[in-house]
């Protein structure tokens, strides 16, 4: 046997072992660079998630207009005090609740029996709380204007007889001048007749309710519920709203007349109801896809313009323009939004409309 050692058999030649070393190295930067590339794509799905989230929570307001068909509206005036309606003819005006009120009369007769001689002055003064002037006239009765303060809270309904009930509520400064054309007649409760001395005047009938035949000592008086407490401004129109049709009689509100606490509900006593019969919203619920017996909500600080009102059968037509940061309507209650989302807006206005249509995919 030989006595010469054996020589190590080597693993592949000079380098191996380096290049192996290599090679691991190389393997594992490729893998972590793998699991990097793969954590920034869930790191950017992840805050596209988040994005999209947080734009489905803000709403993008646009600029709507409500024409809704309802038996009552509910809102607040803003602004300087306003004129809100002007120039109506009537058949007949009564103010009903009020706590104060005075109108000039001259040649004032009761039954035929003469309580004031012409060419005479008194006063018909409200006597007591809750006092009620209904006046009518044949030879035309205008309501020339109703100023109303800021802040003032009016609820309008129509009635079966196409009367139209204005219910002023925190009515401070209202003022209703009265156009009158000759003789006029009065239905009188809770009111009495005094002369320019203080002198009480007394009627003909027993009882708090009068009927009087007099002149107005102007024509033009300015009748002024004054106080806090509410008054209610029934406005006849003797049989035109029912013969205005489908079309309607036309309130003459002022116009753009800025408003807020927007609401049509009504209160009974389960509760409040809605008072919605018919309701779409240019752009967002086209005509043809009108809803009916609807709750409709909006945020009571939001402003809106009241465009038009118009009086058919016993309900209003109302055209309210603004800006509304929700618009949530339902069958048994506010509940879907309508407002759409910043993400719901920029969908369909950037992608829909910038990228789908100009290339014939939409």
């Amino acid at each position: 046997m030989s006595n010469t050692p054996r020589r190590k058999r080597s693993g592949g030649g000079p380098g191996s072992a380096q290049t192996r070393s290599i090679g691991r190295a190389i393997v594992r930067a490729g893998i972590r660079g793998l699991s990097a590339g793969v954590g920034f794509k869930w790191i950017g799905v992840a805050g596209l998630v988040l994005v999209a989230v947080v734009l489905h929570q803000i709403p993008y307001p646009v600029d709507v207009t409500l024409h809704v068909t309802t038996e009552r509206v509910n809102f607040s005036l803003i602004g300087p005090d306003e004129t809100v309606l002007r120039g109506l003819s009537l058949t007949s005006l009564a103010l009903l609740e009020t706590t104060q009120l005075r109108l000039a009369l001259e040649d004032v007769r009761e039954l035929g029996r003469t309580l004031v001689r012409a060419g005479e002055e008194a006063t018909l003064d409200a006597d007591q709380r809750g006092a009620r002037l209904v006046v009518r006239s044949a030879n035309g009765l205008r309501l020339e204007r109703l100023t109303l303060a800021p802040g003032t809270q009016l609820e309008i309904y129509a009635d079966r007889v196409g009367q139209v009930f204005v219910v002023v509520r925190r009515g401070r400064a209202s003022q209703i001048q009265l156009g009158l054309f000759g003789r006029v007649s009065l239905e009188a409760t809770g009111m009495r007749l005094v002369r320019g001395n203080g002198q009480a005047i007394e009627f003909a009938t027993p009882g708090p309710a009068h009927e009087l035949d007099a002149k107005p000592a102007s024509r033009s008086p300015i009748l002024e519920p004054v106080g806090d407490r509410q008054f209610t401004l029934v406005l006849g129109f003797g049989g035109r709203a029912e013969q205005a049709g489908q079309d309607g009689l036309r309130l003459p509100f002022s116009s753009q007349l800025k408003i807020t606490s927007l609401d049509f509900t009504r209160q009974e006593k389960v509760g409040e109801r809605s008072a919605v019969r018919h309701l779409w919203i240019d752009p967002v619920v086209p005509m043809e896809r009108a809803l009916r017996s609807v709750y409709l909500d909006v945020p009571g600080n939001e402003v809106f313009r009241l465009e038009s009102v118009q009086v058919v059968g016993d309900g209003l037509v109302c055209d309210i323009a603004g800006r509304p940061s929700a618009l949530k309507v339902g069958k048994a209650g506010p509940g879907q939004d309508l407002v759409p989302s910043m993400l719901k807006y920029s969908l369909d206005h950037i992608v829909v409309r910038m990228l789908c249509k100009p290339i014939g995919f939409c």
